[in-house]
């Protein structure tokens, strides 16, 4: 099963799911999601996405089922 970073942002803004790099366990989701280098380059892709940086509620590791849950779009609803 493959596991992605989900940025969950404050306020209204949504969040954010990094399909690459793809993991293959949800440890090595956590340890990239903790690691400094890693963090900046995720950064660095949130203000190239949205031209500047967003605030930060969490940041989750979910595997495939979940992120496909996230994007389906209820009945009567619109993105």
């Amino acid at each position: 099963m493959k596991w992605f970073i989900v940025v969950i942002f404050m306020q209204d803004y949504g969040s954010f799911i990094f399909f690459k790099p793809q993991f293959e366990s949800s440890e090595t989701c956590l340890a990239s999601a903790t690691n400094p280098s890693d963090i900046a380059v995720y950064g660095a892709r949130i203000i190239m996405e949205y031209g500047r940086p967003l605030p930060v509620d969490r940041i989750i590791c979910a595997n495939e089922d979940v992120i496909k849950e996230m994007m389906i779009v209820p009945k009567g609803e619109s993105i």
